[in-house]
C-alpha cells in the first residue's frame, strides 16, 4: 500500500458509496456531544498517550448542526484528535471523509490501522490527506486498503505544529467495503497440518489446543566457554546445521572474549561438541588452536547443495560490523559497516563478503534460512516501529529467490497490549537478579529476535520476548529478562501467538540473587531448529543474568563465575509443539471444508490411555458412507505416523478433490498433526 498525500485546493469532492460499501458509524461524528472534560465525547485528545495542542468544541463555525470541533497547534507541538476505533479486516477497502475549515495554513485527515490494540506507525500502516484550502469549508477524503495486520482502524484529525491558528473539523464519515475473505474450501493437498493455529478448525467441543514446552537435555548446557578467546560467555547468535556429507552437526556460535567472535564447533551426535583448531591466519593473534571464523554476528548458516559454484556451497545471513570499502570515517572516526549482509564459503569456515553492501537498513539482530517449500531465502531483520508510546524492537520479513536480490523489509511481528499486560509477571519471575528497579513509565514488551521452523503448512517462530522494566543502570540500554514464546503464520505476514503466550522453552529458576539457573535470565535461539529422526531439536543460548546486568557492560568480578552463559538443547516429539487435547470426557474437533489429494490419512497422536477415531463428513456435516466414527477402527497407543482405517480399509482416494470436513473424536488423547498422504500406507509407529 502506497502512502497517499493529497493537496486539496478549492476542490469539493462529492460523497457516495462504492458498490458493496456500507456506512460505519463514528461515535459523535458531528461533534454535537460534549464529554465531562468539555471536549468532544467519543474522541481522544492524545497521540502516543500524550496530550498535544488545544481542542475545544465551538459554536463559532459549524458545517452542520450546532457546533464543530476546533483544533489549535501550540508552540513546539501539533494537535491531534483521535476517534473511537472501529473494526476492520485485512483487505477491507475504507473511505473516510470530514469537512475542514482552516483559518490559516493547512491541516490533515488520517486513517490509521491498529494491531493488538496499538497504533503502529510504520510503512503501509496509515494513509492521509492534507487540505491547504483556507477560509472555506472543504471536504477531505482518504481511501485505504486495510493491510495484512489490520484488526481495526482509527480516524485522526491533525494540525501540524507550524500551523498556528484555528482549524475546524465537522461531519466525519467512514464507509467500508469488505475485502475478499478466505475461500470456503481450502485445498491442503498432501501437506501435514498442525494444531498451532485454528485456521482450519471450525468447531471444538471438550478439546483444547495445548502448548508443550520443550524437554531440556539433562546435560545442559552442552557447550560452555572454556578457551581464552571465548571469554566468559558463549551463546547462540547463530545456527546449527547437520551436514549429511560429513556426518557432523556443525555450530556457529558467538563468544565474548577480547572481541565478539563467531566460533565453530562440530559434533557427531549433537550432544558432545568439539572445538576444532582452525588457526585461520587473521585470528591467530587471539590464541593458538583457536576455532574463530569471524567477527560477524547472528551467523545464519545454510548449506546449499544445489549451487553449482563450490565456492558458494555455504551461505550466511548475518550482521557484519566490517567497514564498507568505500565508506568514509565520520567525525568519531568510524566507517559505515556492511550491516545486514550475506557471505559465502566453500567449507563453512573460510568466509568472504558476498553482498556488495547492506541487504537492508538497520542493525543488530537478523536471522535467516532457506525455505524448501517456497524455494526462497527468508530473513528477519530487526526494525523499530513506534507501537503505542515507544519505538520498539520488532521484526520485518524479506525474501530472495537467488540470494542476490532481496525484497524490501516489511514489518510483520511486534508486541501488543496483551504482551504489555503480562509484563509484570515475567519481570517478577527474575526479581532477585534484576539490578534496575521497575519504572512503570518505561515498562514495555519488545521482540529481540526469533528462530524459524518451516513446516509443510505453517511457519513456526520461536520469539525472543524482551520484558523491559527500566533503563539499565550501567548503559543507555534496558534491563529485563528475555523469554521464549511461539508464534505461527501461514504466509510470513499474519502471525498468530500460540498457547496463550506461555513459554515454549521454560526459563530456569531464580532462587535468590546469587542462585539462579544457567538459563534463567535470557534465552536466545538458533535461526532454525533441526529435525533429527522423529524429534525437533532446538539449540538455545542461556544467560543467568538479565539484559541490563553490570556484567554485560563493565568488567566486574562476576564474569565467568556468578554471571555465565552457555548453549543447551530442548527437544520435542515430531510435530509436538502443540496438540489438540481431550481429557477423559470425549471431545471432538471438526475442520472447516477442505480438499485433499492423497489416498490415505495419517495422524500423529498419543492415545496410550484413550483413543482416537476419525469421521470424514460432507459439507452438510454428514458422514460419507463407510467413513463414519463407528466405521473407524480406533487408534489406541502412541505413534508419530498412524494410518487411519475404516473397517480395516485405509483408502480414501474416492473423496480426494471433494469438499470434506474431518472430525476427530478424542478421548484422553493428544493429536499433534494429520495429513492425507499419497502412496502405500505405512504401518504405524
Amino acid at each position: 500500500m502506497q502512502r497517499a498525500i493529497i493537496a486539496l485546493v478549492g476542490l469539493t469532492l462529492t460523497a457516495g458509496l462504492a458498490s458493496g460499501a456500507r456506512d460505519v458509524p463514528i461515535v459523535n461524528a458531528g461533534f454535537e456531544d460534549r464529554a465531562r472534560d468539555g471536549g468532544p465525547a467519543g474522541w481522544r485528545h492524545t497521540v502516543f498517550d500524550q496530550v498535544q495542542g488545544r481542542v475545544t468544541l465551538s459554536t463559532e463555525r459549524a458545517h452542520s448542526g450546532k457546533q464543530s470541533v476546533r483544533l489549535e497547534a501550540q508552540q513546539g507541538e501539533g494537535c491531534v484528535l483521535v476517534a473511537t476505533p472501529v473494526k476492520c479486516a485485512p483487505g477491507d477497502e475504507l473511505t473516510t471523509s470530514c469537512w475542514l475549515f482552516n483559518e490559516v495554513s493547512h491541516a490533515s485527515l488520517y486513517l490509521k490501522f491498529l494491531r493488538g490494540g496499538y497504533q503502529v506507525n510504520d510503512e503501509g500502516s496509515f494513509e492521509y490527506a492534507i487540505c491547504h484550502e483556507v477560509g472555506k469549508w472543504t471536504r477531505v477524503e482518504v481511501k485505504a486498503t486495510a493491510p495484512w495486520f489490520a484488526e481495526g482502524a482509527v480516524i485522526s484529525l491533525y494540525v501540524p505544529m507550524a500551523a498556528h491558528g484555528a482549524h475546524y473539523f465537522d461531519d466525519v464519515a467512514l464507509s467500508l467495503t469488505a475485502g475478499e475473505r478466505r475461500p470456503k474450501v481450502l485445498d491442503i493437498g498432501t501437506a501435514k497440518e498442525l494444531f498451532c493455529d485454528e485456521a482450519l478448525v471450525a468447531d471444538r467441543r471438550n478439546v483444547s489446543l495445548v502448548l508443550h514446552p520443550g524437554k531440556k537435555h539433562p546435560g545442559n548446557p552442552l557447550l560452555r566457554p572454556e578457551k581464552p578467546w571465548e571469554g566468559w560467555r558463549s551463546y547462540v547468535y547463530g545456527n546449527v546445521v547437520y551436514d549429511d556429507e560429513d556426518g557432523l552437526f556443525k555450530m556457529w556460535y558467538i563468544t565474548a572474549g577480547p572481541r565478539y567472535f563467531t566460533c565453530y564447533a562440530t559434533s557427531k551426535d549433537g550432544l558432545h561438541w568439539d572445538k576444532p583448531a582452525l588457526d585461520l591466519p587473521e585470528w591467530r593473534q587471539y590464541g593458538q588452536g583457536n576455532n574463530i571464523v569471524g567477527i560477524f554476528h547472528l551467523a545464519s548458516v545454510i548449506k546449499d547443495e544445489a549451487d553449482p559454484d563450490p565456492q558458494k556451497r555455504w551461505k550466511m545471513i548475518c550482521w557484519d560490523p566490517t567497514p564498507l570499502p568505500d565508506s568514509k570515517p565520520n567525525t568519531a572516526g568510524r566507517r559505515a559497516p556492511y550491516g545486514y549482509a550475506t557471505r559465502v564459503s566453500p567449507d563453512g569456515i573460510r568466509w568472504k563478503h558476498y553482498s556488495k553492501g547492506p541487504i537492508a537498513p538497520g542493525g543488530d539482530v537478523i536471522t535467516g534460512l532457506y525455505d524448501e517449500r517456497s524455494k526462497q531465502y527468508i530473513a528477519f531483520p530487526k526494525v523499530h516501529p513506534r507501537i503505542g508510546r515507544f519505538s520498539r524492537r520488532s521484526f520485518a520479513v524479506m525474501t530472495s529467490r537467488d540470494f542476490d536480490e532481496w525484497t524490501k523489509p516489511v514489518f510483520v511481528l511486534g508486541a501488543d497490549k496483551t504482551d504489555d499486560a503480562g509484563i509484570q509477571a515475567r519481570v517478577d519471575r527474575v526479581r532477585p537478579i534484576l539490578q534496575a528497579p521497575d519504572d512503570p513509565d518505561l515498562m514495555r514488551t519488545e521482540f529481540y529476535g526469533l528462530g524459524l521452523l518451516p513446516t509443510e503448512s505453517v511457519y513456526l517462530a520461536f520469539v525472543w520476548v524482551f520484558s523491559i522494566n527500566n533503563k539499565s543502570l550501567w548503559s543507555t540500554n534496558q534491563d529485563g529478562p528475555i523469554d521464549l514464546q511461539l508464534a505461527a503464520s501461514r504466509n510470513l505476514m499474519n502471525w498468530h501467538r500460540c498457547g496463550d503466550r506461555k513459554p515454549i522453552v521454560e526459563s530456569g529458576q531464580v532462587r535468590s540473587e546469587h542462585d539462579a539457573d544457567w538459563d534463567s535470565g535470557m534465552i536466545t535461539t538458533v535461526s532454525r531448529p533441526l529435525i533429527v529422526g522423529d524429534e525437533i531439536w532446538l539449540y538455545y543460548g542461556g544467560h543467568n543474568i538479565t539484559h541490563g546486568d553490570s556484567a554485560l557492560y563493565k568488567d566486574d568480578g562476576r564474569r565467568g563465575t556468578e554471571a555465565t552463559a552457555g548453549i543447551g538443547l530442548a527437544t520435542w516429539r515430531l510435530d509436538g509443539l502443540m496438540s489438540a487435547h481431550s481429557g477423559q470426557q470425549p471431545g471432538t474437533l471438526t475442520t472447516g471444508p477442505l480438499s485433499f489429494s492423497g489416498d490415505h490419512l495419517v495422524i500423529n497422536a498419543d492415545a496410550d490411555e484413550g483413543e482416537v477415531r476419525v469421521a470424514l463428513l460432507n459439507e452438510q456435516g454428514q458422514p460419507f458412507p463407510g467413513f463414519s466414527r463407528d466405521d473407524c477402527d480406533p487408534f489406541r497407543g502412541d505413534a508419530v505416523r498412524h494410518t487411519v482405517t475404516w473397517q480395516d480399509r485405509a483408502d480414501c482416494s474416492a473423496l480426494a478433490g471433494r469438499p470434506v470436513q474431518v472430525r476427530f473424536h478424542l478421548t484422553s488423547a493428544d493429536l499433534y498433526s494429520y495429513a492425507f498422504r499419497q502412496g502405500a500406507a505405512r504401518p504405524h509407529r
